[in-house]
């Protein structure tokens, strides 16, 4: 991640895991994430990327499995999806973490913003 919001991404490029679309290749160096809005913070595990955008809102990529992206899907997002869900509404995102198949959000209620 930039000062100016913007993510990058490089490794393996399995299960969508760079976020950079079907078809990705392995990268070696940084390559920008295009499809992401301005980025407060990223977090990723084995197989997926996270990122929470300045406005609060938060968006998955890679591995679908145990649907640990919180789209409500098991398959893989090969661009980053926005998470979205009743346990979402009306609330801001603070923070994302992830382990090898599960994802903890740190969230505040859009009230006491």
């Amino acid at each position: 991640m930039d000062s100016e919001g913007k993510a990058y991404s490089l490794g393996r490029a399995e299960y969508g895991r760079l976020g950079l679309g079907e078809g990705a290749e392995e990268k070696s160096m940084p390559t920008l994430i295009s499809r992401l809005p301005s980025v407060s913070s990223v977090a990723c595990g084995a197989s997926v990327g996270y990122a929470v955008t300045k406005d609060g809102r938060v968006f998955a990529w890679g591995m679908g499995t145990n649907y640990q992206l919180g789209t409500g899907q098991e398959e893989d997002a090969w661009i980053p999806v926005e998470m979205t869900g009743k346990q979402l509404e009306n609330r801001l995102v603070l923070s994302v973490s992830s382990g090898g198949q599960h994802t903890v959000l740190l969230v505040r209620d859009k009230e006491q913003s």
